[in-house]
């Protein structure tokens, strides 16, 4: 996408699941901002990536 609009800025916010706890499942946010290789798009120079775990939570409610 960033390629596309001729952006050297590349966001991504994308949902994850932790399954390691049987039938209490986490649900996580994870967010990202990299900076991007100026003849191609696809390659990252640097990337910063967040996670928020348990969003719901529920490790704290049981």
């Amino acid at each position: 996408m960033p390629g596309s609009l001729n952006s050297l800025i590349g966001f991504l916010l994308y949902p994850s699941v932790d399954l390691s706890t049987a039938f209490h499942p986490k649900y996580n946010t994870g967010i990202s901002f990299a900076y991007l290789k100026d003849d191609s798009s696809s390659t990252t120079v640097v990337a910063l990536i967040m996670e928020l775990d348990d969003m719901t939570n529920l490790a704290a409610s049981t």
